[in-house]
């Protein structure tokens, strides 16, 4: 699952540029705007009319937009949350069942993650962190190609499911470099907009 070498220079540099724009931007946040963001989540789930909200969200990292105000409403509304969890590299994630005070154990990427005796769900929503977005609500993610994988996992087994970025506004950028295996996401929640 690789991209043309033209494809993966584009991505590159707009991975770094973006993360150093991201950053320098979240320093000066509040938590209102997460806030925000996570009613505007909240409000999209119950719109798309999903029966029993399975939603995985996650936890974030260093500047990546904080969605456990959006995982906190989403369990107010009796939706079930669950975190991804790397299996390996090259593989495609699973989701484990979490709620705030779960014991978590580190990844190898970073990451936080239910432990391995958490049980193991199907989100029909998924929540994604990214570093860009466009107007076709295309992704830059991080180059690991997990949510990728996992998408294409879910489509070849027909599992109905939405997927939802959440992002910044200062984010947005004229076109993502696409690769063959990028899929656009069907919403990208900033704290300006809902983009669908």
């Amino acid at each position: 699952m690789s991209d043309s070498l033209e494809i993966q220079a584009l991505k590159a540099k707009y991975r770094k540029k973006q993360s150093l724009l991201r950053k320098e931007f979240s320093d000066n946040l509040s938590q209102d705007v997460f806030n925000v963001i996570a009613k505007k989540v909240i409000k999209t789930i119950k719109q798309n009319n999903i029966e029993k909200p399975v939603v995985s969200g996650f936890l974030p990292i260093g500047s990546e937009v904080d969605v456990r105000p959006a995982l906190d409403l989403a369990l107010e509304n009796d939706f079930e949350i669950c975190l991804p969890c790397v299996v390996e590299k090259d593989k495609p994630l699973i989701f484990r069942q979490w709620r705030d005070g779960d014991e978590l154990v580190k990844e190898k990427f970073g990451t936080q993650a239910p432990t391995k005796q958490a049980e193991i769900l199907i989100p029909n929503i998924i929540i994604t962190p990214l570093l860009a977005f466009d107007k076709k609500k295309y992704r830059l993610g991080y180059g690991g190609g997990f949510y990728d994988r996992t998408i294409s996992k879910f489509n070849k087994k027909n599992h109905k499911y939405i997927t939802i970025g959440v992002a910044l506004d200062i984010q947005k950028i004229d076109e993502v470099p696409i690769g063959k295996y990028d899929k656009a996401l069907d919403f990208v929640i900033t704290e300006k907009y809902i983009y669908k």
